[in-house]
């Protein structure tokens, strides 16, 4: 049996159209029943919705009017994201575009909705009553409102995934009605604003950050609740770019709504100094010549440094210098260059 019931009442006025929407019906990438039914007696969508809803044998039922379609995709995307205790509602197509479902659909005065083909589970349309067959209008309204305030919230899936027909009537006559208006004044009424879905007369306390949360800036405007469409967990007050803890898959599935925060890359440590007693030093010769043949060793073989001692210098005869300079010479690199005069017009090295 199939998970999925489509419900489509059909109008007198949309018996040439009515192809569409059950062709569409029967593209959906998972199977689904379809019970159509012929409103002959111009009873109203609200009762031949009401009748479909009786049959339907499914865990869940989606309502489609003859003169819409749904996507291929639609149930399937739509049972992708369901949670306990809630219904799916999408983005859609209209002759000017693709247009955004409210995140804060049916709450009081604010005006914000969205269509009404949506993934229902049954037994909470059913738990509601189903639809009003008393009004000429506003049936599917009526129904939103009483399911939000019953705590049956929306999650809203940011695709477009239905087309609205440009051939519907009943709807545009209703709002241009005298009856709109006081239908209108009797929802709110019969519902005040005792509502249990978004904005700030949120009851359910939020929940608090989990593991796996990840910093995401809250891009909404004002300070209000919001609900994770992926996950249905709703979070503290935020927005106007204030950072929050999310759900990775919440941020996925609403990145309007949510915008990650990376962590900034780390440097590499830096390299530590190199002082000048690290670095390599010169070949150190530390003995004591007489003034002035320091200069001439170090010029006689260059990578020599003389190091002069801070006491005086031991003056040494021609006998001790013999001695010394073999052993500066066992220490000098074959290659040096040799200086072969000592000084000028004096002897010769050897």
């Amino acid at each position: 049996m199939s998970q999925v019931t489509v419900v489509i009442p059909i109008g007198n006025y949309h018996l040439d159209i009515a192809k569409r929407a059950l062709e569409s019906v029967q593209n959906q990438t998972v199977p689904c029943e379809v019970l159509a039914y012929s409103d002959v007696n111009s009873r109203g969508s609200g009762f031949i919705r009401n009748v479909g809803l009786k049959e339907v044998t499914s865990e869940y039922v989606v309502f489609l009017d003859a003169d819409d379609q749904i996507l291929p995709t639609f149930v399937e995307r739509c049972l992708a994201v369901i949670k306990p205790g809630r219904y799916v509602y999408t983005d859609w197509f209209q002759e000017d575009g693709v247009h955004k479902a409210s995140d804060n659909p049916w709450q009081p005065f604010n005006g914000e909705w969205h269509v009404l083909t949506s993934l229902l589970r049954t037994e909470d349309v059913r738990a509601v009553g189903g639809f009003d067959e008393t009004v000429t209008g506003a049936e599917d309204t009526l129904l939103y409102w009483a399911l939000t305030r019953a705590g049956i919230c929306g999650i809203a899936l940011h695709e477009p995934l239905f087309t609205y027909g440009k051939e519907g009537r009943r709807a545009r006559e209703f709002v241009s009605s005298p009856a709109y208006e006081p239908t209108m004044r009797g929802l709110l009424e019969r519902y005040g604003e005792d509502m249990c879905c978004g904005g700030d007369s949120l009851k359910e306390n939020f929940t608090p950050d989990q593991p796996g949360d990840v910093e995401a800036l809250a891009m909404w405007g004002g300070n209000r609740r919001e609900r994770g469409p992926a996950t249905g967990r709703l979070y503290p007050r935020g927005g106007n770019m204030n950072p929050m803890s999310v759900n990775p898959a919440d941020i996925a599935a609403a990145p309007h709504m949510w915008q990650r925060v990376y962590p900034q890359p780390t440097q590499p440590p830096a390299q530590p100094a190199i002082f000048a007693h690290e670095r390599p030093q010169p070949t150190v010769m530390r003995t004591v010549l007489v003034d002035g043949v320091g200069e001439l060793v170090e010029k006689m073989y260059p990578g020599v440094k003389v190091i002069r001692e801070p006491e005086p210098a031991t003056v040494l005869t021609a006998d001790q210098l013999a001695k010394t300079l073999p052993e500066i010479k066992a220490k000098t690199p074959e290659n040096a260059k040799r200086v072969r005069t000592l000084a000028k017009g004096k002897g010769k090295a050897r």
